[in-house]
């Protein structure tokens, strides 16, 4: 008696079953499934705790046609659907001790962590089809990126050969020039034009920079010869040639874009004109070196802006030895480690007359100049800048 009152008192879920089917269970037992103690003999408690499917389940669990243990939902006495574990030990005489676990929260976890893990796997295909089809467009894009640096190879060539100059060429004054573009493609332009009239020079720096600003620089090189060619026709004079000169431009950058220009004509008897478009000032160095630098400066409107605008020029004598200098912004904006700037008098400075000294090595000496002053190499900005010398008697 003491024996069955443990039996049935333990708070571990058990079933007896004889070759008859099921004998008795203890209060555990009938607590987890929801029956009372007039259930044990009947069946009708079968159809409230097991659905059909778990019936046929259960009742072949207990003939012995499955294996050793079942999981299988059932319904407690309030309802509650639950999950448990019926496992089958054999005892003595042919009885058999089915010990029942409800085993609902261990399947809930197993089955949040097969939904997470699901999910880790949704997830990572996923992730998996991302990074497959990211490297199928870096692919691309390194291609792309190879076709882009050969065709701003092939431009940066081509500007190489538009911009190119034989200084020698020249006969009424002494000419050289240096062009430095900050990256492939430069927004800096220079035109030059000599016939029996003079000397026309040109200097001009488009807004902005890559193949937008190199293209308009390059039309903009066009229109300037094709200025000065009409003006030695036509006769006119530096500021009509700028009056034209921007209405053809305004038809190539329809205000978008603008340029700043310095331009300059210098006659066979050496009297130059010149004029400023938003442009810094032209240096004018002296041979005497009793005069000062003079920054030659006219106040006006950059070229491509205003469809109507009229330009002025102004006039100097130049003398034997004298010496020009148009320039990009990049000459004067290129910074020292403490933010300082060269002033354009120093500049006019390493400018001055050297008997013999040609401008070539005068252009070399300025260049030197401003890279020692910033400590870099790199500039800021395109640098162009153009040295003229009148000859010596």
């Amino acid at each position: 008696m003491q024996e069955k009152d443990l039996w049935h008192e333990s708070p571990s879920a058990e079933i007896l079953l004889g070759p008859a089917g099921i004998l008795a269970m203890n209060q555990s037992a009938r607590d987890l499934l929801g029956l009372v103690t007039n259930d044990i003999g009947s069946s009708e408690w079968l159809s409230r705790v097991f659905d059909l499917r778990a019936l046929k389940k259960f009742q072949n669990f207990l003939a012995g046609s499955t294996p050793v243990s079942a999981g299988l939902e059932i319904r407690t006495g309030n309802g509650e659907v639950r999950y448990v574990r019926f496992l089958r030990r054999i005892v003595a005489g042919g009885a058999a001790i089915i010990s029942v676990q409800d085993i609902t929260e261990t399947r809930e976890d197993a089955q949040a962590f097969q939904a997470g893990y699901d999910e880790f796997i949704r997830v990572t295909m996923d992730l998996e089809e991302a990074l497959s089809t990211i490297e199928k467009q870096n692919k691309l894009l390194e291609r792309q990126k190879h076709v882009l640096e050969s065709e701003l190879q092939v431009a940066h060539l081509v500007q190489n050969q538009i911009l190119a100059q034989d200084f020698s060429r020249h006969s009424l004054m002494q000419v050289h020039g240096a062009y430095q573009a900050m990256s492939d493609l430069g927004g800096d332009m220079w035109e030059f034009h000599e016939s029996r009239e003079g000397l026309w020079t040109a200097i001009g720096d488009v807004m902005g920079h890559g193949v937008a600003s190199s293209l308009i620089s390059i039309a903009a090189k066009s229109i300037f010869r094709k200025s000065f060619e009409d003006a030695v026709r036509s006769g006119h004079g530096l500021a009509r040639l700028m009056e034209d000169l921007n209405s053809g431009l305004l038809d190539v950058t329809n205000s978008n874009y603008f340029l700043t220009a310095a331009v300059l004509h210098i006659s066979p008897d050496y009297r130059m004109q010149y004029l400023t478009a938003g442009h810094p000032p032209i240096l004018h160095i002296p041979a005497d070196k009793r005069q000062p630098v003079k920054l030659l400066f006219t106040e006006q409107p950059m070229l491509g802006i205003f469809r109507t605008i009229s330009y002025r020029a102004e006039e100097a004598q130049l003398a034997p030895g004298d010496r020009i200098l148009l320039y990009t912004d990049c000459l004067i904006e290129s910074p020292n480690a403490a933010g300082d700037v060269i002033q354009l008098e120093e500049y006019g400075n390493q400018l001055r007359f050297k008997e013999g000294e040609s401008t070539e090595k005068v252009v070399m000496r300025v260049l030197d100049y401003r890279r020692e002053f910033s400590g870099s190499d790199s500039l800021p900005d395109d640098l162009t800048m153009i040295c003229l010398q009148v000859p010596e008697r």
